[in-house]
């Protein structure tokens, strides 16, 4: 029987892993040849240089002086000539480096050879090989701190990208929903001091949002005989906005306007009206400056909904709801409300906001946007029905074709937001020739302060 000493991995074993690396060693270093003091090539090749050098030299001086009857006589000798196939001295590291590869081929034959027929149970790696690859492991690990956000940013643009183009389905259910929206855009993190805000903000709309009063400002902005005012003076306008409801929206709302636009007209460049759709779709958040009304956030911004019925439970914290005096109110509380069963939308009053106010500013003006155009004007916050389905009673055919307009324009609207900016002199003069070709010069709208008594339990 074997000894412990002999066995497989023992050391003293000649067969054994360290014995066989310690050969290899001494075999390398014996095949590795010395060098010459000139640094140029080995010992052995530079003797043997230094002597045909010599002999060459002696028989060039040999043959003029016989030529000349044995007198000193210098004559002139042409330049050497090279060929393709001349030997091009190497330098010392240069060498060294192919010697070691020939070295490292031959170690790699003896190894596997002489460990043939043994079970190798971790893999080989030659030294130099090794920090090779370790020089590159360092290398990554260095970077990738470096462009972790930048990866981040290029993934994120990436999914809103497939979005955008409907190569990845959004019809998921809600905290699936939530987890894209903290990524690109409505970022309601419920443990965020501005999650607080916005819920506070959907409290008292959900109080306040009555029937009556969405008739009372329905009648009251209306009239719109009191300013006259451009669309781009509007948009121009709009960065004095800021929107409570959306904590995401960190840039100047013309920018928010401008990226949907500019996303859409790069994947449907034949829908111009899409186009300045998406450009105008925002500009009734107007009615939060002094000259407009300065309405309260919660009466301009934010998700809206029918009045007149009965709150659905999709609504986006429905829990407020039970404060509102109509869920108390029998001809209000109903599925239906005063409503009938596909009596088409433009029939059905919507919380008031920056959405219903803009459709009628575009109606009342004579746009000639068409029916898909002021459908996503005035329902682009009715997520509700574009994202739960909820209220779907109460539409019409021409609703539901109009609906698949919003449903592209949403995706844009929600994912195109970024922090590269549009330059705006540059796309302004698109915008302002569909507006010319879509609206009138001037704008009629309202602007005088309206008093609003309103609950703020």
């Amino acid at each position: 029987m074997a000894s412990a000493n002999n066995a497989a991995g023992s050391s003293n074993n000649p067969r054994s892993f360290g014995s066989i690396m310690r050969r290899m060693n001494r075999n390398r270093d014996a095949r590795l040849p010395e060098w010459c003091e000139c640094g140029l090539r080995p010992g052995a090749d530079c003797r043997a240089a230094n002597e045909d050098a010599a002999v060459a030299a002696e028989a060039a001086t040999a043959q003029p002086l016989a030529a000349n009857g044995g007198k000193a006589t210098l004559v002139p000798q042409p330049p050497p000539k090279f060929s393709l196939n001349s030997r091009v001295t190497e330098s010392k590291s240069a060498f060294r480096l192919r010697q070691l590869d020939e070295v490292s081929r031959k170690d790699e034959s003896e190894f596997r050879s002489a460990t043939s027929g043994m079970n190798m149970t971790k893999e080989v790696c030659y030294v130099h090989q090794f920090f090779s690859k370790l020089t590159l492991i360092m290398n990554i690990v260095t970077i990738s701190p470096k462009r972790h956000d930048q990866l981040r940013v290029a993934q994120a643009n990436n999914v809103a990208n497939l979005i955008a183009n409907d190569q990845i389905v959004t019809d998921i259910d809600q905290s699936e929903i939530s987890l894209l929206t903290r990524l690109f855009g409505r970022d309601y993190d419920i443990e965020s001091e501005r999650q607080k805000g916005v819920e506070e903000f959907y409290r008292l709309q959900h109080i306040n949002q009555t029937y009556d009063f969405v008739k009372k400002m329905r009648e009251h902005y209306k009239k719109l005989d009191k300013a006259e005012m451009n669309i781009w003076e509007c948009c121009e306008l709009l960065n004095e906005v800021v929107d409570d409801s959306d904590p995401d929206l960190d840039e100047p709302q013309i920018q928010h306007l401008l990226q949907t636009a500019e996303a859409i007209r790069k994947d449907y460049p034949n829908e111009d009206w899409l186009h300045l759709t998406a450009l105008i779709h925002d500009l009734g958040k107007i009615l939060h400056l002094p000259q407009f009304g300065e309405l309260p956030q919660w009466a301009v911004v934010g998700d809206t909904f029918p009045v007149g019925c009965a709150f659905d439970e999709k609504n986006v914290h429905h829990k407020y709801f039970k404060e509102n005096p109509d869920s108390k109110n029998p001809a209000y509380n109903t599925k239906d409300g005063v409503y009938s069963k596909g009596c088409g939308l433009d029939n059905v009053l919507m919380s008031w906001g920056h959405d219903d106010y803009m459709y009628m500013v575009a109606k009342e003006n004579g746009t000639t946007l068409p029916s898909p155009g002021l459908f996503i004007i005035r329902y682009h916050s009715f997520y509700p029905l574009h994202k739960e389905g909820a209220y779907t009673h109460l539409m019409s055919e021409e609703d539901f074709e109009n609906l698949k307009w919003l449903h592209i324009f949403n995706k844009y609207d929600l994912y195109s937001k970024s922090k590269v900016l549009v330059d705006v002199k540059k796309v302004k003069p698109y915008y302002q020739s569909l507006i010319d070709k879509y609206f009138p010069a001037k704008l009629y709208l309202i602007q005088n302060k309206l008093t609003i008594i309103f609950f703020s339990i």
